[in-house]
């Protein structure tokens, strides 16, 4: 359920796009309905323009936008053959907005405004190199400077980075993985920053480490939260990453992730911590929904304010607010 500075989105049982916004000094909900076909659970991108993205149960990229009244647009897929598996998103840059999806061929697909033809457009990349292949988890910066930059993790076990570093040529490359911990992949990416603090990255990996990128296969890893047990079924799934700077009088200053736990009691994902990059750095236990038979899906920083807030949907389907 992500969101800017005062909506959230997310897609509801029935395949519905559900808008959360805050007005007139309260919370209301609005229903967007889908595009003609019922959307799925994947999660929803935003450009910071405002357009949403989302895909549906039949494998198209549909948008959402405002334009004097509120517009669907299907813009299918690169071939009738390979279906839409997830999606990130990035900014919008000079060119026009550029969504990156993972087709259930494990390829990286690009839906990209095309000066050429003046039209929205799609674009297949090649996998880095024959033998890997493009993870569930990809993310990319969604901050001006690097409109054109995506993140994967890829079957190696590696980060790699698409980027691209002329008017029409990619290039891949590799980032590496965190080498000082045995057996370890990367699992998942997330990416966050502005143009105070930089870029920066984090992974999670196969066993629930979190770790930062600093330069290729150079990782500082902060372990995994306290008493957090390991799974091969479900791995951590974490937050974009926050900086937090001064004025809030419930956070200290520095880097903040949202994350979901593992809980070996009741077997389930239902504990959610935030790691928080401050003076010190530590995890914060948050919530556990373990015990209502509930699993807590990827959270969220709702970034509106001073003090971020962190919302997450349990799989129970209730929207969580942690004030």
């Amino acid at each position: 359920m992500p969101g800017n500075t005062d909506k959230l989105f997310g897609v509801d049982i029935h395949g519905n796009l559900q808008e959360r916004i805050h007005t007139g000094g309260s919370w209301h909900w609005v229903n967007h309905g889908n595009g003609g076909e019922r959307l799925s659970a994947s999660t929803p991108c935003i450009l910071q323009d405002g357009k949403i993205f989302v895909i549906s149960v039949n494998g198209n990229l549909f948008e959402r936008k405002w334009a004097g009244h509120w517009l669907w647009t299907n813009h299918h897929r690169h071939s009738h053959q390979v279906k839409i598996r997830t999606s990130g998103c990035t900014c919008t840059n000079t060119n026009g907005p550029r969504v990156f999806v993972v087709g259930v061929d494990l390829q990286l697909y690009e839906r990209f405004w095309n000066i050429q033809i003046n039209a929205p457009d799609w674009r297949k990349h090649p996998n880095p190199n024959p033998s890997v292949k493009i993870g569930f988890n990809i993310d990319s910066c969604n901050q001006p400077g690097c409109a054109t930059e995506v993140y994967v993790a890829g079957s190696d076990g590696n980060l790699w980075k698409r980027r691209l570093i002329g008017g029409s040529t990619f290039q891949w490359q590799n980032m590496g993985r965190p080498h000082h911990l045995q057996n370890e992949f990367v699992h998942s990416v997330r990416v966050g920053g502005n143009s105070n603090q930089g870029l920066h990255i984090f992974v999670g990996t196969n066993t629930d480490q979190i770790c930062r990128f600093w330069s290729t296969n150079n990782f500082g890893c902060y372990g995994r939260p306290h008493g957090s047990g390991l799974t091969s079924l479900a791995h951590i799934e974490m937050s974009e990453p926050i900086y937090v700077g001064p004025g809030c009088n419930r956070l200290q200053s520095g880097w903040h992730i949202a994350l979901n736990s593992w809980d070996p009691t009741y077997h389930r994902r239902g504990r959610m911590f935030t790691l928080r990059l401050t003076s010190s750095n530590h995890y914060v236990f948050e919530q556990n929904v373990s015990g209502s038979y509930a699993k807590v899906n990827a959270p969220l920083f709702f970034k509106s304010g001073t003090c971020p807030k962190i919302f997450s949907v349990n799989s129970n389907g209730d929207v969580w607010e942690r004030l």
